[in-house]
């Protein structure tokens, strides 16, 4: 769930920026998740990358803008911007552990970025800084150090002037977790702080009776597991706006890997076939399925389809996406490589640790591939009660030709209780702007006892 790294489940999206950078220490977000920045020791550099989908790393690219740092640190460790990305801080342990501030002209453009002759040595308090963060505010900014093993917390005169900063006399150690921690980071409201250390590879999670308090920090006993399988040696974190995403970059493999912080699921989510299918093509077409009950939270849901006349055990496919839902309502995905004019059988599934959830078998039909001009002919078969009803039920046969062709046989007759013509044998089912459908005694669209045009495109 949201800010819970013990949660936290890798996604299979990255970015490699060892073309930029071989030794990344920090990694973190503008405030929309649109612009990705990255600092290492090796460059001296702040990387600046966009992204297409916003959280989404598999997105990145390099945006063609950087920032040298090297003349106020020649070993940066950690950035970090103010709230609207006009000011940025960078803190290293090359010169004199200083943290640096500065100015951005464009806001979160590092490009645009100028020393502001602004910083606070942090030495006194750890020689070995490795993370920096400030609270929302810009009036407390916290220190991670590898010589102390311990979180330190400064209190900002001017919110957001890094050089009106003094240690609050406040700190929590940290090394019952991990003796090498490298990145500090807390929730929105400050209840939560989040250590990663490269000691045991993990991110772990605090807990503070009084919001950014640190020195009223315990363990919370959860943590995100050894990170080793993407990143053998970790050194920086970030989390997305929401706290359901998590982000880590290591010198192992110079690659930003990217985890959901997923939503713990209470029970089997409960689903529904809507149908009828949409944008129905001659090789594809769309599932619509419903959520009624998401169970909390479900990992996994699809559509599963079989062609009419198969076995449904041996010619079963399905279409699948993975994620972190918790949402309910309507889902859509679409079906390819299918053959024109066939029925396929059609059903939702969901599903999570606690099982599979199915919705009922509907019917679609794919299209056929013709072109041109159709004529529709309908005659109805029933004869009215005096009342104009038709009691015994009502009847109707259709016929249809190309223009200026031959009428087709005799289709039907197709009785009030079918839903949907038997359209095997229609080649215009659904083949154009119009379906041939069947509704409560007429075709969708037409007129009984009349002759109308219907015109096919190609699909």
């Amino acid at each position: 769930m949201p800010w819970n790294v013990s949660t936290a489940v890798y996604t299979n999206k990255s970015v490699y920026i060892g073309d930029k950078e071989v030794a990344p220490y920090s990694v973190t977000f503008s405030s929309d998740g649109t612009k990705m920045y990255i600092v290492g020791i090796n460059s001296d550099r702040v990387w600046q990358y966009t992204l297409s989908t916003a959280w989404d790393v598999s997105t990145a690219t390099y945006a063609s803008k950087n920032k040298g740092i090297s003349s106020q640190e020649s070993a940066p460790r950690d950035i970090v911007f103010n709230s609207d990305g006009t000011i940025m801080y960078l803190v290293g342990d090359g010169y004199d552990k200083r943290v640096n501030q500065y100015t951005l002209s464009t806001a979160w453009d590092v490009s645009t970025a100028t020393y502001a002759n602004k910083s606070v040595s942090v030495q006194a308090q750890d020689s070995l800084p490795r993370g920096i963060v400030f609270n929302p505010t810009g009036t407390k900014m916290y220190m991670v150090g590898d010589n102390t093993d311990t979180v330190y917390q400064y209190t900002l005169s001017t919110a957001w002037d890094v050089s009106t900063a003094t240690y609050a006399s406040k700190s929590k150690s940290v090394s019952a977790q991990d003796t090498s921690p490298c990145d500090v980071d807390f929730s929105p409201t400050g209840t939560k702080m989040y250590i990663m250390g490269n000691a045991n590879d993990t991110v772990y999670q605090y807990t503070l009776t009084t919001a950014w308090d640190v020195s009223t920090a315990t363990y919370a006993s959860k943590n995100s597991g050894n990170l080793s399988t993407q990143e053998g040696y970790p050194l920086g974190f970030a989390f997305s706006s929401d706290g359901t995403k998590m982000y880590i970059v290591g010198s192992d493999d110079d690659t930003v890997y990217q985890y959901t912080l997923v939503v713990s699921p209470t029970g089997i989510p409960t689903v529904t076939s809507t149908g009828p299918c949409t944008d129905r093509q001659s090789t594809t077409m769309t599932a619509v399925g419903n959520i009624t009950n998401a169970g909390g939270a479900y990992t996994d849901r699809g559509f599963e389809y079989y062609e009419y006349g198969d076995n449904y055990d041996s010619e079963m496919y399905a279409v699948r996406e993975k994620g972190d839902f918790t949402e309910t309502g309507e889902f859509t995905m679409t079906i390819n490589g299918l053959k024109p004019l066939t029925i396929y059988y059609i059903r939702a599934w969901a599903g999570n640790i606690y099982g599979i959830a199915y919705g009922e078998w509907y019917t679609c039909i794919t299209t056929a591939v013709i072109t041109g001009s159709y004529e529709i002919y309908e005659e109805n078969n029933s004869e009215p009660d005096s009342d104009g009803t038709y009691a015994g039920g009502n009847t109707i046969s259709f016929y249809v030709r190309k223009v200026g062709g031959k009428w087709s046989k005799k289709y039907g007759p197709y009785h009030s209780d079918q839903v949907d013509i038997a359209v095997a044998d229609v080649m215009i089912e659904g083949t154009g702007k119009y379906q041939v459908k069947f509704e409560s005694g007429v075709l969708t669209g037409i007129s009984t006892q009349v002759m109308c045009k219907l015109d096919i495109k190609a699909r």
